[in-house]
């Protein structure tokens, strides 16, 4: 049962809610609305005013009421999927899971906190549960998100963080390399595995599983929260059990519960030996005078894995000497000396010989694939161009396409380069050439990146700055091509009452080609098209086909709605 009492119970519940979607992500849905009424669907959900939710314990257990498309298997729901990009350029599949259900997820995160998440994080006894992660999911009394990638990113000025809160992320980076140093030592050597596929090789069964493993058998946790974690992730996976969702809070804190239990056994491992250990998510680094010690932690690592049906990632497997070896985190000092119309006192406007800097610092770093100083350049230049410190004037159009090629030569730019893309085309008076360029590659994306975060993006600047009359030409440009994402789709929502019916219509022939016309209203709420039909419901008060004000459209996402 939540304690809505608590001081920390609201901005948790709105921490949580915003872990739904990762960082990198467009602004799918304007969460500032549901942040304003989640605390009130909780407590609906706490006097049990919802159908959809079974109890037991004061937890949610199950669902109720949930009519799946027929594709789907038992009473499960779809993700919405899409791909990220790998430092390697390859592809992580990354998912968002169902409002409703995340619902469920918040409520019993939130309910269990001072169960199991002040005793694990907070009580200074315990603290040797943890001492080996740099993944932890709670600092002072509030959850802190992240979406466990690219971690040793500078965070000075804020201007790369995109979780939460800028002091808890600065007071994460400070600790985390503590505890990263302290491990390290003065050892000669060092060893970093991780696990192979780690989201989507993890079984939902083994979060019930480690109910009954140290630490939580030694602090004496119920399992209640647990098991819900084992059905939460199989009900929004369509009720498979293999492979939780990346990208999203609640598989960050599942993943972290389960290798706190792998940490335990690996420290029973190492006790006694001279060898240090530290983790972020599943990347484990082993520190030891001893390269024959590291070697046999290999084979440790794995014996202990596989009790997770886990297995070590080997072609990743890398032994160094911690003398010769930097972190990775970017040097905005760097910055500063060599693009030096970047400094924070500095307002100018730029100048041929700024931008063959720019260019010829940029190739740099392209050829030897430094991602984390290019965000850094690029995350300081939006923040710069956003305050009005520095000016393009009639350069305006070669910076923009000079920076637009940068997400093609290295697709881990694609956020930071569209975000300055996006602020380019604010502020300059005629957009039609910079649209022009966009339009161009329009083809290219959707041929070469479908549902990546290049082709997201892409049409989430394209559709911002097109006129109306071409936003509608876009539309079904996109619907015609086959295969529609869910979050591409959202960005053709236009604000407005009865302002969306050709896009509802293009939603329905697409879900009913593939489920049927029969029972669609109660099924399509529960398939990934929720995520634009919600956006509508939150922009657009038409009711559309009698469905969107009818009882089939579930009452939660209502009340999240409601502006």
């Amino acid at each position: 049962m939540i304690d809505f009492e608590a001081d920390n119970t609201e901005i948790n519940a709105k921490i949580l809610l915003e872990g739904m979607f990762y960082s990198e992500l467009p602004p799918v849905l304007d969460d500032s609305v549901m942040k304003e009424n989640i605390i009130e669907v909780l407590k609906k959900m706490d006097d049990e005013e919802y159908t959809y939710f079974r109890f037991q314990n004061d937890l949610i257990k199950d669902f109720k009421d949930i009519v799946s498309p027929d594709y789907i298997r038992g009473n499960g729901v779809e993700t919405i999927t899409y791909y990220a990009f790998k430092k390697n350029a390859t592809l992580r599949e990354m998912q968002i899971p169902h409002l409703l259900h995340y619902c469920s997820f918040i409520y019993n995160t939130l309910a269990v906190f001072d169960d199991i998440f002040t005793p694990l994080y907070l009580e200074p006894d315990n603290g040797n549960y943890v001492k080996n992660s740099n993944s932890y999911v709670v600092i002072g009394d509030r959850f802190i998100v992240s979406s466990g990638y690219d971690a040793w990113q500078e965070l000075e000025e804020g201007v790369f963080t995109t979780d939460n809160n800028k002091i808890q992320n600065n007071a994460m980076f400070g600790e985390n390399r503590r505890r990263y140093h302290e491990q390290q030592g003065a050892y000669l050597y060092a060893v970093k595995m991780d696990i192979e596929s780690f989201f989507p090789n993890m079984y939902t069964h083994y979060f019930e599983k480690i109910a009954e493993y140290q630490p939580y058998k030694q602090l004496g946790f119920e399992k209640e929260y647990f098991v819900f974690l084992d059905n939460f992730h199989q009900k929004i996976n369509n009720n498979q059990t293999k492979g939780i969702p990346a990208g999203v809070f609640s598989s960050h804190i599942a993943a972290e519960l389960c290798m706190l239990c792998v940490d335990y056994l690996i420290r029973e491992e190492i006790d006694g030996q001279e060898i240090g250990y530290i983790r972020y998510v599943d990347d484990m680094t082993f520190f030891s005078d001893s390269k024959q010690k590291l070697e046999q932690m290999e084979i440790a690592l794995q014996r202990i894995l596989n009790q997770f049906r886990l297995r070590v990632n080997g072609n990743k497997t890398t032994y160094y000497t911690n003398v010769r070896t930097l972190d990775n985190a970017a040097d905005i000092h760097a910055v500063r000396e060599r693009l030096k119309f970047l400094k924070q006192d500095v307002s100018c406007e730029l100048t041929e010989n700024d931008f063959r800097c720019f260019k010829s610092y940029l190739c740099e770093l392209l050829e030897c694939g430094n991602a984390a100083q290019m965000k850094t350049i690029l995350s300081i230049f939006l923040r710069r161009l956003t305050e009005g410190k520095i000016t393009l004037s009639e350069d305006a159009y070669s910076w923009f396409c000079y920076i637009y090629l940068l997400a093609f030569d290295n697709q881990n730019l694609v956020c930071h380069v569209y975000k300055i893309l996006d602020q380019i085309l604010t502020q300059v008076p005629d957009k039609s050439a910079y649209l022009a360029v966009l339009n161009q590659k329009t083809g290219y994306l959707n041929e070469r990146y479908q549902d990546t975060l290049f082709q997201i993006w892409h049409y989430y600047v394209l559709v911002r700055h097109l006129r109306q009359g071409e936003r509608a030409a876009c539309m079904q440009e996109y619907f015609n091509l086959g295969g529609a994402n869910p979050i591409v789709v959202c960005w053709f929502v236009k604000d407005g009452n009865g302002q969306n019916r050709d896009l509802i219509k293009q939603i329905k022939k697409v879900f009913t080609a593939e489920a049927g016309e029969q029972n669609w209203k109660q099924q399509i709420m529960f398939s990934r098209w929720w995520l634009p039909l919600f956006k509508i419901k939150m922009v657009d008060g038409f009711n559309y086909d009698s469905f969107m004000n009818g009882t089939s459209f579930p009452e939660p996402l209502t009340d999240l709605a409601a502006g």
